[in-house]
């Protein structure tokens, strides 16, 4: 993975250890950037003959060229380190990340101490580039059915969309966090067509 600097073009490898120009040995995906260029998210996934067998997630930062771990034991738990969906807020000070098939995770940066911020269960979530905005989407299996909405630090949630019989894909927050994008199909089951809806999050 590496990060090109615009001006005046030179590259930087990203997926390295401390220090250095060594990458980590690996698959290295899901890259994301802070708005600034400098925090540089990517998710790290080795492999075995049984298959995967662990996944990590490092923050770059590329002034210092130091690398931090996100999902270590002390934030996760002492599980298999695991993290999918991995999203970073635009200043790089909050992340989001699934650790489980319901079980998602915000953590803190504060310079280079990660904490645990907040735990929560969900099929689904996305992490506004303010890094105070959290969508929640949950079915019966994870917590009442729809889609929520949380401001950060609180925990408590304001229900956006009831459970319904369209489906929603492409969701996209604002900025600032203000309103949410989507794509919603009326109903999957006849085949009917794609429309794009925008919604205030203040109202729903």
């Amino acid at each position: 993975l590496f990060r090109v600097n615009l001006q005046p073009g030179a590259r930087e490898l990203v997926s390295a250890t401390d220090g250095t120009t060594n990458s980590l040995e690996g698959w290295t995906t899901e890259p994301r950037i802070s708005a600034d260029g400098r925090w540089i998210g990517f998710r790290w996934s080795r492999f075995s003959s049984f298959g995967l067998s662990e996944t990590l997630l490092y923050l770059r930062d590329s002034d210092s060229r130091r690398t931090l771990r996100i999902n270590d034991s002390t934030v996760t738990g002492p599980s298999r380190p695991q993290g999918e969906r991995f999203q970073i807020s635009a200043d790089a000070r909050v992340m989001l990340f699934k650790i489980q098939r319901t079980d998602w995770l915000l953590v803190g940066r504060n310079n280079e101490a990660i904490t645990l911020l907040q735990r929560f269960t969900a099929v689904d979530a996305w992490l506004g580039a303010d890094g105070r905005t959290v969508l929640i989407q949950r079915d019966a299996r994870s917590g009442p059915e729809g889609l929520s909405l949380r401001r950060l630090p609180s925990e408590s949630e304001t229900l956006l969309l009831s459970p319904p019989r369209s489906v929603i894909a492409d969701l996209q927050i604002s900025a600032d966090g203000s309103a949410i994008c989507y794509a919603r199909r009326e109903d999957p089951t006849q085949g009917g067509p794609w429309q794009v809806w925008v919604m205030p999050t203040a109202t729903g």
